[in-house]
């Protein structure tokens, strides 16, 4: 009876494994057909129809002439030099989408790790796919809207915010390999990394770097403080990771904000003005924090280690008023202050899911029906943010503006 037992439970097993790769693969294959057709259509805009409009034909067009500030640009003119067809960028596109998913996988495999769980990678790459598509929850009068007002929901329109997305993970995790140990020791293999993806992510787009460089800086200033001052030169090392990366940060504002001309930035208080006297804002900050909130909440609730976390919560502060205290002069409408945010949104979201996991494998050991109540319905608001942000992908896919 056992050994049947026991054949029954690993042809179970073998089952799950062959639906879960069924599933991938299906999932891999759909995602790069919709999205390199949504490029595609983006790249053929006609201002005459108005459909699917976005960024992407003034970045490619500055590629293929030489021009922009991004990296994006440069692979742009790398392409079309080599194939002289845009449809190659649109196809690179997709496979940056893939490539999305398979960063944040990264990420997600060492918070879940941190904390003693392991799962397979093409789990953990189905969940990270999922959470491409986050979105803030629309809600008829309330908050009837999916991008406009938003802090998470992902962006289909900007190809450089897409590549500083897949760079950002990577250096967030190297950031948590060495922070780990720093104190002690430093890799050079993981500080040639993290300065790398740091480099890239500055090069693809410096909205990351303004706020997760004041997140370090933080953190490495407590561990001054409580080792008074015994860390100068460990933290020296690791603070050179984002000086040496902030290089490209300077041929970037030289082509963006050449001599003589009024841009730069200053502080302006008319967003953080119509936050506070906007309900519909309001309640779109509210819903777009149910999820990462309840995490938060109940690991404070049930004593679960959760520093890492905290950092997360600190990067989307800083990214949250950067865009309501400042504001950008002469190039106003670029918003990269906003872009921050967005990113911000997802990171917070990527940490709060490791918490998630961590207590769901753990929420038959909760006996107070409270805090089940509070993860059950932070279940719900997780499942309704990824149903919203697949629906907003579906109104964009058909032709129709992002800002909705």
């Amino acid at each position: 009876m056992k050994t049947k037992l026991l054949q029954s439970g690993k042809i179970q097993n073998i089952s799950n494994k062959k639906i879960i790769t069924s599933i991938f693969y299906c999932i891999v294959i759909l995602m790069f057909i919709t999205t390199t057709f949504l490029f595609y259509q983006q790249l053929n805009y006609n201002p005459d129809i108005g459909e699917y409009a976005s960024d992407l034909p003034s970045h490619v067009g500055w590629g293929i002439n030489g021009e922009g500030y991004s990296l994006f640009n440069r692979v742009v003119y790398i392409l079309y030099k080599l194939t002289k067809n845009q449809t190659t960028i649109a196809i690179a596109l997709g496979c940056m989408t893939l490539a999305t998913p398979l960063a944040m996988t990264k990420l997600l495999d060492f918070l879940l790790k941190q904390n003693g769980i392991t799962f397979s990678f093409k789990s953990i790459y189905l969940i990270c796919s999922a959470l491409l598509f986050l979105s803030n929850i629309y809600v008829p009068y309330i908050n009837p809207y999916f991008y406009a007002y938003s802090r998470i929901t992902q962006p289909w329109h900007n190809p450089t915010y897409y590549l500083m997305r897949v760079f950002g993970f990577l250096a967030v995790l190297y950031y948590l390999l060495i922070e780990k140990d720093y104190l002690k020791t430093i890799s050079l293999k993981n500080w040639l990394l993290f300065t790398l993806t740091l480099f890239l992510t500055n090069y693809a787009k410096s909205s990351f770097i303004i706020f997760f460089a004041p997140m370090m800086l933080i953190y490495l200033i407590c561990d001054f403080i409580k080792l008074r001052g015994k860390n100068i030169l460990q933290a020296t090392k690791f603070g050179m990771c984002v000086i040496f990366s902030l290089t490209i940060s300077l041929y970037q504002s030289y082509i963006l904000f050449p001599s003589g001309g009024n841009d730069g930035v200053k502080i302006c208080f008319d967003d953080l003005l119509h936050l506070i006297t906007s309900p519909q804002e309001i309640a779109s900050v509210m819903l777009s924090l149910i999820f990462p909130f309840s995490m938060w909440y109940l690991c404070n609730k049930l004593k679960i280690e959760h520093k890492t976390l905290n950092k997360s919560w600190v990067m989307f502060i800083i990214a949250f008023f950067l865009p309501l205290l400042l504001k950008e002069t002469g190039r106003s409408g670029a918003g990269n202050f906003w872009w921050s945010v967005y990113f911000a949104g997802i990171l917070l979201y990527v940490f709060s899911i490791a918490k998630y996991i961590y207590i769901k494998k753990n929420l038959t050991t909760i006996q107070n029906p409270l805090y089940k109540n509070i993860f059950y319905l932070a279940t719900f608001v997780l499942i309704l943010n990824i149903l919203n942000g697949l629906i907003y992908f579906g109104i964009i896919f058909t032709g129709h503006t992002y800002m909705i």
